[in-house]
């Protein structure tokens, strides 16, 4: 059988050279956002505060708890990871000799596909119109469901929200705006002097952080927040939704200017800090870039680890400490990036630097978390999906799964089964997605996007050659030559 043309150009591209460890984690971020938000949409924690861990409740449920709080905060998990592989990957590019400019507009359209698709998702899904409709505990069938004034308010509510597809996106084109002025007339080269740059924005960002936050913390913000809105939430959060940065308080005020407000200092993850993220992990990307990488890399990044830790324990002996799903307060954001960054530098000193890349890369449970990371901007763009078993279950219940939760001290283990099921439903839809490639899927369209400048599509959601056909970096064997 004579082959294609384009059979014999796929054969004779080289495979596609990746580190294992961080697909894995990216991929495995997505997955713990997954697992772990089904307890927070259906396990009533709404009265337990703080000064019940470990006292008023079970020493085995407020582990639970703040296992499933912390873990469940790691959206900045995913930013830094992604800065990293992109850092990477436009650093040798340069290198390379692909245009600044090209790597640029890349880089720009690319941020534009996801804050596309953030404003999608932020709109119509599990948080927006449609997921209101499904889980307002009303029928379906019923015309008064879909125009319900409450379920049309997202469709302008969202807007001002700054979910994890939101900062990554905004985090994609500043960036990316940054490394353009770096890797001009050489520049790219030059990996000290741009890991200080990198490194000094960081510090910027957090050292302004509390200052940008107490500014526009007490702005005076005309409208107070409807009670038809603070009828969303709980009693015991109304008064955080009255006040900045709830996303009743922005909404409510909205304007060009609540909008730019919300960017830098909104509910969820605004750029002051998460920002910092981002260039931490480009600054990593550099280091990992070089053409040898330092055989001592694990230890400075652990190192920086213990950094992140004193400067988070220092902070929460100042301040009073917080576990929420809002806005984190920087004594718990630090503690969340010495984590993140610390778990990053652990799995790539043992499997890059000890030479285990390939055997870890092809592990069949690696695998499957990496096909979970292939399409991660989708997952969080279809976090409705999340709502399938509860649907198809419901009736076998005496409390309304779409709006009602589960009591805390005797539902975990129907949480727990629920968690599982959602998996599992992903699991179903991602490998009948897989059989054509994820034609259609937000990185579809993204990668679709950003190759105009380039004229060359990026080939990572070809099942097959992402899954079994990738050379995996091995930082053990490349300190040897």
């Amino acid at each position: 059988m004579i082959a294609t043309p384009k059979e014999i150009q796929e054969e004779n591209q080289p495979k596609m050279k990746r580190i294992a460890s961080l697909d894995f984690q990216r991929g495995l971020a997505i997955w713990m956002m997954v697992f772990l938000y089904v307890f927070n949409h259906i396990w009533d924690f709404s009265e337990v505060g703080i000064d019940d861990l470990f006292s008023t409740l079970s020493f085995g449920l407020s582990l639970i708890m703040v296992i499933m709080a912390f873990f469940g905060g790691f959206a900045g998990y995913f930013i830094l990871i992604s800065s990293v592989v992109n850092s990477l990957a436009t650093t040798k590019s340069a290198l390379k000799g692909t245009p600044p400019g090209k790597l640029l507009f890349k880089r720009i359209l690319t941020g534009i596909g996801i804050l596309l698709a953030g404003r999608i998702t932020e709109t119509f899904g599990y948080y927006g119109y449609f997921g209101r409709v499904h889980r307002s505990g009303d029928s379906i069938l019923q015309a008064s469901t879909w125009t319900d004034p409450f379920a049309l308010s997202f469709f302008w509510r969202r807007i001002f929200m700054m979910e994890a597809l939101q900062i990554i996106g905004w985090c994609q084109i500043i960036t990316g705006i940054v490394v353009f002025f770096l890797i001009r007339n050489g520049g790219a080269k030059k990996f000290v002097r741009n890991i200080i740059i990198y490194s000094g924005l960081a510090v910027v960002i957090l050292v302004a952080t509390p200052f940008m936050w107490n500014w526009i913390d007490n702005l005076n913000w005309t409208n107070s927040p409807s009670l038809v809105l603070l009828s969303d939430w709980d009693l015991t959060d109304v008064v955080y939704h009255s006040t900045w940065p709830s996303e009743a308080l922005q909404s409510e005020n909205a304007s060009f200017l609540t909008y730019i407000c919300v960017l830098l200092t909104g509910d969820l993850y605004p750029i002051f800090p998460f920002l910092a993220t981002s260039f931490i992990g480009s600054a990593w990307g550099l280091l990992l870039a070089k053409p040898k990488p330092s055989k001592r890399l694990p230890l400075y990044g652990g190192l920086i680890t213990l950094g992140i830790f004193v400067i988070g324990a220092v902070l929460n002996i100042i301040q009073v400490f917080d576990l929420n799903f809002q806005r984190p307060p920087m004594q718990y954001f630090f503690l969340l990036l010495g984590a993140q960054f610390g778990i990053m530098i652990l799995l790539l000193w043992l499997v890059e630097y000890r030479g285990k890349a390939q055997k870890f890369g092809n592990n069949i449970i690696v695998k499957y978390f990496r096909l979970w990371g292939t399409i991660a901007l989708s997952v969080f763009s279809l976090q409705i999906w999340s709502l399938v078993p509860r649907a198809i279950l419901n009736p076998l219940f005496n409390i309304n799964l779409m709006n009602e939760k589960f009591e805390l001290l005797t539902g975990g283990w129907w949480v727990l089964i629920f968690a599982v099921l959602t998996i599992l439903c992903y699991d179903l839809l991602f490998w009948l997605w897989a059989q054509i490639n994820f034609i259609f899927s937000f990185e579809w369209f993204i990668i679709k996007l950003a190759s105009l400048p380039t004229k060359s599509a990026s080939r990572r959601l070809n099942v097959k050659e992402i899954l079994h056909e990738v050379e995996w970096i091995d930082y053990l064997k490349s300190s040897k030559k």
